[in-house]
């Protein structure tokens, strides 16, 4: 019994001793495992995927996740680059590793469009963090101005040149909006109607800008002034550069030596006969010398009864040839009655007046005096006093074009009954130019244009009459005649 207990002791130390030694066995084989550690650079930057225990040759995958505002650089160990990639793929070795997962902030770009490119230039572009503070500042080129910033869209943030900001997350693109601003050149001539002028209108700041001055005939230009009526050129052509501001300039002109006009601008030029001087054409003012406008309107009793002054024009439908009342006008001038001829505020132009009886024989005087001329009807050689006073213009004339011509005004020719037109032949010798304006009767209406002119002194004959002197299309004369004071009749200005 001893016996096998014994034997049974030894039978089981044997087992033990066999356990153990498979045991050893067993542990002596086990793979061993290695820890790989995972860091960030900057805590709030970004995590990093993929620490563990691994056992060698074990194939590892790392993942950087950066943070908002943040981006992955490089996987580092110690002062080593691993790789550039967020996501990588490595072996493990045969011992514990530290991996650093490296980021850094993200810069984002600002962007500022200029609008238009040259309207000037913006300081505070360039890459910036998220939450930065960003200054822009904007600076005109020269003729612009800044007017506002925008963002992409286009709504309006600031108009102050000088826009602060905090630097967002992602890029941001503003836009700098410049103007040139565009003034107005207001440009006149003075007197309107003596003169015509070119090149007003908008034009852009700094712009070269050209304005024009142009006379009509018997006119010159003197020179353009500005508001201030300051004179800033003689030139007709004036050239500035485009202030920031807009501006108005005058064409002033003057006439030529000659020439005189009445309160309305209308030019006559003047004529020296003996020691006289008169106006070479019809008289064709509206307007007393101090502005006070004729009446013109006046027909049948009402321009029979009047005892102010008044004017008529010849109605241009009674003309074939004219199609208007200013053409009537041009042509012939306005008809007066005595009334107007004498009235006190003066129908001439200023140091100028209607003739007396007395200055109109002082010419025909003159004539027969001192040109050998004749003032009654002749069959000699002698030239008559109305046909050297006369216009040339004529439908028929021995003289030729232009003076033969049937465009108005011109005289008619009656050759029906004088064979021998030298007659009646206008020769104007002096310039005096009497034209045919005809009449306007006793109920206000015109006749005998192209036959006849009457020109009206100031001396009346009593208190219904008055003294005038007339030619004729037939006469060589020059004759004076009395009649009504209310016909309408032409003036011609003597200087005082």
């Amino acid at each position: 019994m001893q016996r096998e207990y014994l034997i049974l002791s030894f039978r089981t130390i044997g087992i033990l001793v066999g356990v153990l030694i498979l045991f050893n066995s067993c542990k002596e084989e086990e793979i061993p495992f290695y820890n790989l550690y995972l860091d960030v650079n900057i805590e709030e930057a970004g995590t990093a995927e993929g620490a563990g225990e691994f056992t060698m040759g074990t194939e590892v995958s790392l993942k950087a996740n950066p943070a908002e505002g943040y981006e992955f650089v490089w996987w580092s160990e110690g002062d080593s680059v691993l790789s550039e990639q967020s996501e990588f793929l490595f072996v493990m070795p045969g011992n514990d590793l530290v991996f650093t997962a490296n980021f850094q902030k993200t810069e984002y770009q600002l962007t500022v469009n200029i609008v238009p490119e040259d309207g000037g230039t913006v300081e505070g572009v360039g890459e910036y963090f998220q939450g930065d503070p960003v200054t822009l500042v904007a600076t005109s080129n020269s003729y612009y101005n800044f007017l506002y910033w925008t963002d992409f869209d286009g709504e309006v943030l600031t108009e102050d040149a000088e826009y602060s900001f905090v630097m967002p997350l992602g890029d941001k693109v503003i836009n700098a909006i410049f103007e040139r601003p565009k003034f107005n050149v207001s440009i006149y001539a003075s007197p309107e109607v003596w003169g015509s002028v070119e090149g007003a209108g908008y034009h852009y700041w700094g712009d070269e800008v050209s304005i024009n001055a142009n006379a009509i005939d018997n006119v010159s230009f003197k020179h353009w002034t500005d508001k201030d009526n300051q004179v800033v050129s003689t030139q007709e052509t004036y050239q500035f550069i485009m202030p920031e501001d807009s501006v108005s300039f005058t064409a002033w002109f003057e006439l030529n030596d000659g020439f005189v006009a009445d309160i309305d601008y209308n030019i006559y030029p003047i004529v020296t006969i003996g020691s006289q001087q008169w106006l070479g054409k019809n008289l064709m003012v509206s307007r007393y010398n101090d502005g006070t406008p004729l009446p013109s309107e006046l027909m049948g009793e009402q321009w029979q009864s009047t005892t102010e002054g008044a004017l008529k024009l010849y109605s241009h439908q009674n003309i074939s040839g004219l199609n208007s009342d200013e053409e009537v006008l041009q042509a012939y001038g306005y008809h007066y009655n005595w009334y107007a001829a004498i009235d006190p505020a003066g129908l001439c132009p200023a140091g100028w007046s209607v003739p007396t009886i007395e200055q109109w024989q002082e010419l025909i005087n003159h004539l027969i005096d001192d040109h050998d001329m004749v003032n009654e009807e002749s069959d000699g050689e002698e030239i008559g006093v109305g046909n050297a006073l006369k216009s040339c213009r004529q439908t028929v004339s021995p003289l030729g074009a232009p003076c033969q011509t049937s465009a108005h005004p011109r005289w008619e020719t009656f050759t029906d009954d004088f064979p021998d037109i030298s007659m009646q032949v206008g020769l104007d010798i002096f310039g005096f130019a009497a034209l045919p304006a005809g009449v306007i009767n006793f109920s206000g209406n015109g006749q005998d244009i192209g036959e006849s002119v009457g020109f009206w002194s100031t001396t009346p004959q009593d208190h219904q009459k008055a003294y005038f002197f007339s030619t004729v299309y037939v006469w060589n004369n020059m004759s004076q005649i009395s009649n009504s004071k209310y016909m309408g009749l032409s003036v011609r200005c003597i200087k005082d």
